[in-house]
């Protein structure tokens, strides 16, 4: 959708209307007083949208409809529970419906938000690699799963591996958004990782790939019939 309008009174709860931006990246988001929805409304593209949050009594709830002739989205409640409800638009788990208003809409991941996050709160239990070749592990990481606007982000990443046989080679690299953050060769039983993600790589939905590159040794002469070892990290 091209533009999203968000009317909000004269001192709007900026955490909530902030909960727009990670849902609807590729949409211009503009905050506008409510007299004025009706002039910002009819000059959109076609397929814009309008989105209300209102603090009322009770139950969050979403309900949708129309407003100033474009489909609307009203979000009403109270307090964290009108806030969760905001955020879940953020949250890609969010199921789609098909009745006009739902009550209970709240965020799934993660359980927590804040400016450190382990892979744990991000939604992946464990994290293991292993095998020969190529192999790799993919992980949604946004925004949002941070309790609002990211402007700079630094990974650490620990772990442990499988001895490396004599004559054997394996190395963990680390991308972030399809950008190389840190090749690094596994010699020792553990690794210990540290990168900062440029400023230019960080985007409302981003993603982390760890792969695995893994090379047996070649046996006394040459042949390469047989088992073969099996390298593995996590």
């Amino acid at each position: 959708m091209p533009a999203i309008l968000i009317p909000v009174p004269a001192e709007p709860a900026t955490d909530v209307s902030a909960a727009m931006a990670p849902r609807y990246p590729d949409a211009a988001l503009k905050l506008v007083p409510p007299s004025d929805l009706d002039a910002q409304a009819a000059a959109l593209s076609a397929g814009s949208r309008i989105i209300t949050i209102s603090s009322t009594d009770g139950a969050a709830s979403t309900t949708l409809g129309t407003q100033a002739g474009r489909p609307a989205l009203t979000i009403t409640g109270t307090g964290e529970g009108l806030r969760t409800a905001a955020r879940a638009l953020a949250d890609t788990k969010s199921a789609l419906t098909d009745g006009a208003t739902v009550t209970g809409m709240t965020a799934t991941v993660p359980a927590a938000t804040g400016p450190e996050q382990t892979f744990t709160d991000l939604g992946a239990q464990a994290i293991r690699l292993a095998g020969n070749g190529t192999q790799e592990i993919y992980l949604g990481v946004n925004q949002s799963q941070f309790g609002g606007p990211v402007s700079a982000i630094s990974l650490q990443l620990r772990g442990t591996h499988t001895a490396i046989p004599t004559g054997g080679q394996a190395a963990l690299s680390v991308y972030w958004n399809g950008y190389l953050l840190s090749p690094q060769t596994l010699n020792a039983d553990t690794f210990d990782i540290t990168a900062d993600v440029p400023a230019g790589h960080i985007q409302s939905r981003n993603g982390l790939r760890l792969r695995l590159t893994a090379l047996p040794a070649l046996p006394a002469g040459g042949d390469c019939s047989g088992p073969r070892g099996r390298q593995g990290a996590s």
